[in-house]
């Protein structure tokens, strides 16, 4: 294991944990009113995918339940094609992607940690 495989895994958690803060108690039509919540939470969404491509193919492989590949192409997408972020995406994934994501990174991070 690489040591850094810890960090990338808290800093992903960490991130989707401050991402799900922005989309707490927040409705769609707020969100898509507010361009500092959307531009933060594409930020944190860009991060984690950076982290994610940053653990090894084995760490990724060992839980396969994770879209990896999803995760990552979507961090190429925001930073690389900026303009075009699709708000209604990034919507889903704060609603109903990070939250079973973070359970399962955190899990792993316990796997890790022992």
């Amino acid at each position: 294991m690489r040591h850094e495989e810890r960090v990338y895994l808290r800093h992903m958690i960490d991130c989707a944990e401050e991402a799900l803060a922005i989309a707490d108690g927040l409705a769609r039509s707020a969100f898509d009113r507010n361009r500092i919540a959307q531009l933060a939470a594409a930020k944190l969404v860009e991060l984690i995918g950076e982290s994610a491509g940053n653990l090894s193919p084995e760490r990724r492989a060992s839980h396969s339940e994770i879209a990896w590949a999803d995760i990552i192409g979507m961090r190429h997408r925001l930073v690389h094609d900026y303009f075009n972020v699709d708000k209604e995406l990034l919507w889903l994934v704060l609603t109903a992607e990070l939250r079973p994501l973070l359970s399962t990174l955190q899990a792993m991070l316990k796997e890790i940690e022992g």
